[in-house]
């Protein structure tokens, strides 16, 4: 019973963190760090330099 309890709290703060930073309404695609770690791929692959 107490781990529904700490699983509805957790979903509740998680959920309206999620609607407080609205990151849907930016309309962003590409960023972050994510996009940068991987941006040596195109050139190796399709442009044959490193």
């Amino acid at each position: 019973m107490r781990f529904q309890y700490i699983l509805l709290f957790t979903g509740l703060i998680y959920g309206l963190t999620f609607c407080y930073y609205g990151r849907w309404n930016t309309n962003t695609l590409y960023g972050g760090d994510a996009w940068g770690y991987y941006a040596y791929l195109p050139a190796f692959f399709i442009y044959g330099d490193l």
